[in-house]
């Protein structure tokens, strides 16, 4: 697997990335990057299952616990897309600051 295509990569990458700009609030950085962890933690539990079962990864395999991450989502992503968009204006702000009579 290429560095890029590996999901912890990504999201130290991205985790880096949003701290270095400021994009969010160290606790909403430090919940994101949590979310992410263990979002990556689900998948990974239920592609490539080893060993025992995990009681608190089972659980949202269930409907309700998949309702419990549905309804999470969305705040997560909300977030992130505050992330984004604080990214594209500091991206945004450096090029004009850059630019020749900037």
């Amino acid at each position: 697997m290429r560095r890029e295509e590996n999901p912890a990569e990504v999201i130290d990458r991205t985790s880096q990335a949003i701290g270095r700009a400021n994009a969010l609030a160290r606790h909403a950085l430090v919940d994101v990057r949590a979310r992410a962890a263990h979002l990556r933690e689900l998948r990974n539990y239920g592609l490539h299952p080893v060993g025992d079962a995990q009681d608190e990864l089972e659980e949202a395999c269930t409907e309700a616990g998949a309702a419990v991450l549905f309804l999470a989502a969305r705040s997560y992503f909300l977030t992130l897309d505050r992330a984004r968009l604080a990214l594209v204006r500091a991206s945004t702000e450096q090029g004009m600051q850059s630019a020749p009579g900037g």
